[in-house]
């Protein structure tokens, strides 16, 4: 299914929609010909039958049936509201979400195209706003369906109306990020914080992409997220991440275990943490064994940890077996390269032959270990 957008309300004064067919007093009648054991709509058909014009009634139907994801029943009831009040922003921005959601993205777009033709000339500031709200609405599903070219022409078309407009700026350089041109998007990245220093998601979108290229300014812009909000996962594991890259250990730990203290029910800092427990591990095994003992422990531990915040997180199990594998625990490792296994659909970042591979040689390891000696 595709995105589904919000509406938004901006005041009582709605822009005049273009009209998409109707569903007359026949199409009401149809719908409640059987009950649908659903309480909620049979008493709004019963309802709506007595009174087809009612728009209040029409909309919770329709709201109703999107929540079942019964989109086409709510495209119905969509349409039909346009039909008796061709005022309502709200039913017009919803009409689109309909059509949208019921993966029909072309009515849906052409029914903002057709909305914004027609009203963006009207001398009224509560209208252009109106306006400017459908055209953002377009350009998301112009990007969501990569209509890149489409997308960048009404950007373009809105920016010309409002030059210093931050959502506007933000879709051209996500629409430049989407076509490759990291430095064009960069340049709209950095307008946005221009514009607005506390613009969260452009902070994280600019740190990303310094991160990318190993910048180190990248730690600046998640700071600056940490500042706009001291909770934010993605700036925390960010830094550490970046950190993590660069070998910075120090730093990289401190930024891992304050995410996995501040997030502790989420699993992704703990395995990243961990990651890098198994790389320290391996890389002190030719050196000091009781250093690497310990890094393998480390991992092991938050390994768990992840596995139990997260259970059908498959990569968990296989390097959590690796933790125990670099300790000599061979059947705690089996048990876990098993346990890999059961979650084999929803690997990512390790190819299910790997798994099987290495599971085949430790118990071959483990069966050689275990024979009886002369």
């Amino acid at each position: 299914m595709l995105k589904r957008f919000q509406l938004i309300a901006h005041g009582t004064l709605g822009l005049i929609l273009f009209v998409l067919g109707s569903c007359g007093r026949g199409d009401a009648l149809r719908q409640i010909d059987s009950p649908t054991g659903l309480p909620v709509i049979d008493e709004l058909n019963r309802k709506i039958a007595k009174a087809p014009s009612d728009i209040e009634l029409l909309q919770l139907r329709c709201e109703t049936f999107a929540r079942q994801n019964r989109f086409a029943d709510a495209v119905k009831d969509a349409e039909k509201i346009l039909s008796l009040d061709s005022t309502r922003l709200a039913s017009y921005r919803n009409l689109a979400n309909m059509y949208f959601d019921n993966n029909e993205s072309r009515p849906a777009m052409k029914t903002l195209e057709r909305g914004i033709n027609r009203f963006a000339h009207v001398e009224d500031e509560e209208v252009q706003r109106n306006v400017y709200h459908c055209m953002l609405m377009l350009i998301e599903m112009q990007v969501i369906t990569q209509q890149y070219k489409e997308a960048m022409l009404t950007t373009d078309n809105l920016l010309e109306q409002n030059p210093y407009m931050p959502e506007a700026i933000m879709w051209k350089a996500q629409i430049f990020e989407e076509l490759g041109d990291t430095t064009a998007a960069v340049s709209h990245y950095a307008k946005v914080v221009d514009l607005d220093a506390d613009h969260k998601e452009a902070n994280i979108k600019l740190g990303l992409l310094a991160s990318k290229l190993g910048k180190p300014i990248a730690v600046a812009y998640f700071k600056n997220v940490l500042r706009i909000d001291s909770m934010d996962l993605t700036a925390m594991k960010e830094i550490a991440w970046f950190y993590h890259k660069q070998g910075a250990l120090e730093k990289a730990t401190k930024w891992y275990e304050k995410a996995i203290i501040r997030h502790h029910q989420e699993p992704e800092p703990a395995y990243n943490y961990a990651l890098l427990c198994l790389e320290q591990g391996d890389k002190m095994a030719k050196l000091n064994k009781n250093e690497a003992q310990e890094w393998y422990r480390k991992a092991y531990r938050h390994m768990d940890i992840t596995a139990k915040v997260e259970p059908t997180f498959g990569e968990a199990y296989f390097y959590r077996g690796k933790a125990s594998e670099r300790m000599g625990n061979l059947k705690a490792a089996i048990k876990d390269y098993d346990q890999t296994l059961v979650f084999e659909s929803g690997l990512k970042a390790i190819d299910v032959e790997t798994v099987r591979s290495t599971l085949e040689s430790v118990k071959k390891t483990l069966a050689e270990r275990e024979l009886p000696r002369d």
